[in-house]
């Protein structure tokens, strides 16, 4: 996945989240739960994602690639040269 559509999977998923936050009412009866029941799953996500972060070993840089020496021409037989 390239980081332009991995950009927007994240914007996709924190709007659905932020339209789920906009529907709790204290007002409505119940809403705040429904609410909370919606995004228990996402909570759970980051939770675990956090989780992971802590526990992983910090990555050593990639080592640069090698650099390959010029090529140099083969002489070419059979063509002029030096008498």
């Amino acid at each position: 996945m390239d980081a332009r559509a991995h950009d927007l999977d994240v914007d996709a998923l924190r709007s659905l989240i932020q339209k789920i936050e906009s529907h709790a009412d204290p007002e409505i009866p119940g809403s705040e739960a429904l609410a909370a029941f919606l995004l228990a799953p996402y909570v759970e996500m980051a939770e675990d994602l956090a989780r992971s972060r802590r526990k992983a070993p910090a990555k050593k840089p990639e080592a640069a690639p090698a650099a390959r020496p010029e090529a140099v021409p083969a002489p070419l037989v059979g063509v002029g040269g030096t008498p």
